[in-house]
């Protein structure tokens, strides 16, 4: 099971970046602590650390970013994702 979700993840994924984006996507923390995600953006993996009431914008042509819940998400860098002490939303 873990196997095909592993796929699933990589096709959606892959159609991400092929459509790609003309934005960046972005990633604000509304949370009082900082908190750190991961973004593959086919190239390699990157650790990003958002400070406590900050943001970053990543994902300019769509990528996998894996959030301090452990959700993994495919964007493709028109999104805005907001981080809570409780939760990841999508704007």
């Amino acid at each position: 099971m873990a196997r095909s979700y592993k796929f699933v993840l990589l096709a959606v994924f892959a159609i991400v970046l092929a459509a790609g984006g003309a934005d960046a996507a972005s990633v604000i923390n509304k949370d009082a602590t900082s908190h750190t995600i991961v973004v593959d953006d086919g190239h390699g993996r990157s650790e990003i650390s958002i400070p406590a009431g900050g943001s970053v914008d990543v994902c300019q042509s769509g990528c996998l970013v894996t959030f301090p819940d452990g959700e993994n998400r495919a964007l493709t860098g028109a999104e805005v994702i907001e981080i809570t002490a409780t939760s990841v939303s999508l704007q």
